[in-house]
């Protein structure tokens, strides 16, 4: 997370705008140092039991509630973008109208992609391949589209709705 963060820093396509549009970096920082200890339980249902960590974790650190939903929520869908990236067709619209709809947000989209290539780098080099990579990044830039066109449709109905 702290490479990403750097090349942030140093002006790197795509780091410099996804780093600044996360809003609580120690949720964020929190979430990808507790996503895998739900592993040490039950390894095919690590996300739901790491979201209940989360969850008690942030409450024993006193997080406010919606630092915590955030927390909790994070942990419970890190493999969202990888899983897609790698099973799914990422260039089909219903395929990012889906992803779009399960983040719900730009500003959680970031968050999530930077914990997913913090997580997947972090694992190892051979792992997380040059094409995997760049799988991962053209399915955060048609989720990032589709959240904007959404979002252009809502203001429009918005504005109609008004006068």
């Amino acid at each position: 997370m702290a490479r990403l963060r750097d090349a942030a820093r140093q002006g790197e396509f795509p780091w410099v705008d996804v780093c600044s549009g996360v809003a609580d970096e120690q949720v964020l920082f929190l979430a990808a140092f507790l996503h895998d200890l739900g592993k040490a339980i039950d390894e095919r249902e690590h996300e739901s039991i790491g979201r209940e960590i989360a969850r008690q974790v942030g409450e024993r650190l006193g997080l406010a509630e919606d630092r915590v939903n955030l927390l909790e929520r994070l942990v419970n869908e890190h493999m969202v973008l990888l899983s897609t990236a790698r099973l799914r067709d990422i260039y089909a619209p219903d395929t990012l109208l889906n992803c779009a709809k399960s983040v719900g947000s730009e500003a959680f989209l970031k968050m999530l992609l930077l914990h997913s290539f913090a997580d997947a780098r972090s694992v190892s080099e051979l792992t997380f391949t040059e094409v995997e990579e760049r799988l991962v990044l053209d399915l955060y830039f048609g989720v990032l589209r589709t959240l904007q066109e959404r979002e252009d449709v809502s203001s429009v109905h918005v504005l109609a709705r008004d006068r």
